[in-house]
């Protein structure tokens, strides 16, 4: 990832820029660099380097890119490579070197090559250090987030714990890095430089594709102390691509820090617009509030803060100070920190066209711009008008009629959003229209004007529109005549006749019409109607069904009803003829008889027949209509019927004449069926033996035997009761107590059952074992039980009575004790302690060197032990950058579960290794503090 920030915000846009570049040079000592970066209140003791001869030097930077004048930098390869102009995106050289073990213990950081790193130790005069610095690499920005070249800027010595990476972003506990400040990431403090452009040939670009912001890198110390400073760099995953470190000379001193930084964009300057929100200084770690100032005037700024008031600050560019005055090293002070700014004003674009509505033959209007407006790129919607996008006229004679929508797009300068004004215009018709009327003689019609004309001809009326364009309408008039005629009808009596203008008459009578023409004008029909009678007849007949009948009109039918047959009369009008038609059945009947075999049976005709089948009889109707009876003849049956009954020992079967059975025989009945007819029942009963069941089981047993399996003779029977699953009793479900019933069923191939119940109890034994959990080596534990049966102390080898309820224990190593009972029933018992048998201290007190907080009761907690320990004062466990991750005061000896349990907010760490610093008291008042490395393991 990457990350920037910048304490000095370079000069950015002026007038003129002088184009130079940047110079370095290599050969200098570590003694060399670390004076070079040496500037008030601090004395350089020493500097040593680990670094090849070509990837340091000393640079100088006039008006570049870089925010930083001159100084020294550290590369993964060549330093002369840092220099522009920027014409390759991927410069690096490989100096064959190793990595550096403190920058892979970083946290994501992989193995690492090419070192360059230059320690230094020095004595500061005041309480607070700082020097400035940039990074640059070209690993931006095509490998953010996979390979991230590494530094870091190390601060160790009297009350900083460990060693603090001071290289950190602006506000943050973030390390500045490849992967924390970028395009992406805190872009802020990112300085985008890549290789195209005017940066291939002009050396004022530095060669690296990012750089960040200038950072203030500060820490508190203790005056006169002496201080180890170690600046490192590497390569993360291979040897390619070059990234580096400036730093800028005479920034390492002692005393009062004013760096600030204004959240802004651009590149080396905080860019506004009028319409941006007021921005607020951030203080770099460290750094002091002073009072806030601006030149030249016209930017107006918060002296307590810093804000900026945007909307009352003119547009410009500035200079804004911070000045703090105060003491540093005993002495007062006054120390600055500036940062330039850059107030951008919004153009303005309003307009409006201001004799809108136009008539399309008027002359093109221009629009009239605003106080200090001006022309920006036109346009319009919705489509249809035309407009020249430049200057805003409209060409009314090519528009379309309508309302519009007209905008003025101004882009504006400095990065700021651009402006849209907008103003609404209306093209209104001219019309030239021509219309038609037709009249009926006599009628009158009114003109677009109010004139009123009876006559045809062609009428033109000139008129003016709502919005004043000129519209001529030109009318025609026809004028149509109007008709009267008369007509005479006869019709039928009960037919309608329908009149010209649609009505329907049945009446005799002279009727006047009036109707339309096709013009549209009114016509009178006169029509003279006359009215012809109908006459009917009635007649009746009878058929027999199947038979047909032809009615007066040549249809033939052969359904009874009332028929209505229409004729012609004379006068052409219907004659009706109504006919009634009666028609009688033919009976058919079928008739179903059973007998019994050798039986007779009489068939409707008086014939006898004994035989089964169909027989058809044919009688007359009282109508003189055939009547038929199909007789169907059947015999009842003979029966003889055989069961072959089964049952169980035991039982009773009923027979067919209500009498029991018990034993196994043959039994006959005879009985006369339902109808009479013989019937013989032969009954075969068959009587089973009933099983026997076998079921042995224990009368008591053990709660720890848990699941016991059940046996019973015969098998594939089914087991009930308390606690059964299957063919299994579960003790532990049962719980101890009992008699519990248990129920063993059993069925046979023919379903004979037999049934057999046991009892049985669960007894449950009981073990504690209490003891000391904790002695020093060859001290001796007192141990003690409590069990409902004997006891068995394990290992018996160091134990003074191993089957006493009291005993006492010599163990040489930390393990188990563990007691076991044996009660009356079998039932067996256990419980265990551990006893951590601690070596003597050489000090007085043993602190393990690592724990293994599992959860298992095993050295889980991290903790002081002595048997001449009275209180643990402080206890306080650090990370590998010296931040608190546990801390207690005053701790009883015996709270063992109050010591570090391996986490910090509740979760738990990484293994690793952890420092701690451990103060305790012993009986005798000395107090003594206990500092060492703990591994935290993972199982």
């Amino acid at each position: 990832m990457k990350y920037y920030y910048s304490s000095l915000l370079l000069l950015f846009f002026s007038v003129q820029i002088i184009y130079a570049q940047l110079d370095v040079t290599t050969g200098y000592t570590a003694m060399e660099l670390a004076e070079m970066l040496s500037g008030g209140g601090v004395t350089i003791v020493d500097a040593t380097k680990d670094c090849t001869a070509q990837a340091y030097g000393k640079f100088e930077c006039i008006d570049c890119n870089l925010g930083i004048d001159s100084g020294f930098i550290l590369t993964t390869g060549k330093a002369v490579y840092a220099e522009g102009p920027n014409n390759s995106g991927s410069t690096g050289y490989s100096n064959g070197t190793t990595g550096d073990a403190d920058l892979e213990a970083l946290p994501g950081v992989g193995t690492t090559y090419d070192r360059c790193i230059l320690e230094i130790d020095f004595i500061p005069d005041c309480d607070t250090v700082k020097f400035d610095y940039a990074f640059g690499s070209d690993e931006y920005n095509e490998f953010v987030g996979s390979i991230n070249d590494v530094f870091a800027l190390w601060i160790s010595g009297p009350g900083i714990i460990g060693a603090v990476n001071i290289a950190l972003i602006p506000g943050t506990t973030s390390p500045v890095s490849i992967d924390n400040v970028n395009l992406g990431s805190y872009a802020t403090y990112y300085n985008n430089n890549p290789s195209a452009g005017v940066a291939l040939t002009d050396p004022y670009y530095i060669d690296y594709d990012g750089f960040t912001d200038v950072f203030e890198a500060i820490s508190v110390v203790t005056p006169g102390e002496t201080y180890h400073l170690k600046f490192a760099i590497a390569d993360e995953s291979d040897h390619v691509w070059d990234s580096g470190v400036f730093f800028r000379a005479g920034s390492l001193e002692a005393g009062l820090s004013a760096s600030f930084v204004l959240p802004g964009t651009g590149f080396g300057i905080a860019s506004y617009c009028t319409s941006s929100s007021d921005p607020t200084p951030e203080m770099v770690p460290g750094a002091i509030i002073g009072e806030f100032t601006a030149t030249p005037d016209g930017l107006v700024v918060d002296p307590a803060t810093g804000t900026i008031d945007i909307s009352e600050s003119s547009p410009g560019t500035y200079t804004i100070t911070n000045t703090v005055i105060g003491l540093a090293c005993g002495v007062m002070d006054t120390v600055t920190s500036s940062s330039d700014v850059l107030i951008t004003a919004l153009p303005i674009g309003i307009f409006s066209y201001p004799e809108s509505p136009f008539c399309a033959d008027e002359t093109d209007p221009s629009p009239a711009l605003g106080t200090d407006a001006e022309l920006g790129t036109f346009s319009a919607t919705p489509a249809g008008l035309s407009i020249v996008s430049a200057t805003g006229i409209i060409d009314l004679s090519a528009s379309t009629v309508g309302t519009y929508t007209v905008t003025n797009y101004i882009n504006s300068a400095d990065g700021c959003p651009s402006v849209t004004s907008t103003t609404s215009i209306t093209i209104s018709p001219s019309y030239d229209l021509s219309q038609s009327y037709e009249l009926c003689n006599g009628e009158t019609h009114t003109l677009p004007d109010g004139t009123s004309v009876t006559t045809s001809g062609t009428y033109p009326v000139l008129l003016s529109t709502v919005a004043g364009c000129d519209s001529l309408i030109t009318t025609s008039i026809t004028v149509n005549p109007v008709y009267a005629t008369s007509q005479s009808a006869t019709i039928c009596d009960g037919d309608p006749f329908y009149l010209p203008d649609g009505g329907a008459v049945l009446i005799a009578g002279t009727y006047i019409t009036t109707v339309a023409t096709i013009k549209g004008c009114d016509s009178v029909v006169t029509t003279t109607l006359s009215v012809n009678p109908i006459p009917t007849t009635s007649v009746t007949a009878e058929i027999c069904s199947g038979e047909y009948f032809t009615l007066p009109d040549g249809a033939v039918t052969a359904s009874a009803g009332t028929y209505t047959s229409v004729l012609t009369a004379y006068t052409d009008c219907d004659s009706l003829v109504y006919t009634t038609l009666t028609v009688h059945p033919i009976f058919t009947t079928a008739v179903s008889v059973n007998i019994c075999p050798d039986d007779t049976y009489i068939l409707p005709d008086g014939t006898s027949v004994s035989s089964p089948g169909m027989y058809s009889t044919t009688l007359n109707s009282i109508n003189g209509c055939d009547s038929v009876i199909n007789t169907t003849l059947g015999n009842y049956p003979l029966y003889d019927i055989v069961f072959n009954p089964e049952m169980c020992d035991g039982g009773e079967y009923i027979l067919p004449d209500g009498n029991i059975a018990t034993v196994s025989d043959t039994y006959v009945n005879t009985y006369l069926s339902m109808h009479g007819c013989d019937s013989i029942i032969t009954t075969n009963l068959t009587v089973h033996p009933n099983p026997e069941i076998d079921f042995p089981i224990d009368p008591i047993v053990c709660f720890e035997e848990g699941i016991i399996a059940l046996s019973a003779i015969p098998t594939g029977g089914n087991y009930s009761g308390v606690a059964i699953s299957g063919n299994q009793f579960n003790a532990q479900m049962a719980g101890v107590g009992g008699p519990y019933e248990i129920t063993y069923s059993y069925m046979d191939m023919h379903g004979c059952v037999d049934t057999a119940i046991q009892f049985i109890s669960v007894d449950q034994n009981f073990a504690e074992a209490f003891g000391d959990t904790s002695i020093i080596a060859t001290n001796p534990i007192y141990i003690s039980g409590n069990s409902g049966g004997n006891y068995a102390w394990t290992p018996a080898y160091f134990i003074t009575c191993a089957s006493c309820e009291n005993s006492t224990a010599y163990p040489t190593s930390s393990g188990y004790i563990t007691l076991t009972s044996t009660n009356e029933n079998g039932c067996i018992a256990s419980d265990k302690i551990y006893v951590y048998v601690l070596p003597y201290p050489e000090n007085n007190v043993f602190i393990p060197n690592a724990f293994t907080p599992n959860g298992d009761g095993i050295n889980d907690y991290l903790f002081a032990y002595s048997p001449i320990l009275i209180n643990i004062k402080s206890f306080d466990v650090f990370d590998r950058w010296g931040n608190i991750i546990y801390h207690r005061e005053n701790l009883s000896p015996d709270a063992i579960t109050s010591g570090w349990d391996g986490t910090f907010n509740g979760e738990i760490l990484n293994p690793g290794v952890y420092p701690y610093i451990i103060t305790v008291q012993y009986e005798n008042g000395e107090i003594k503090q206990h500092a060492g490395n703990v591994t935290l393991l993972s199982n």
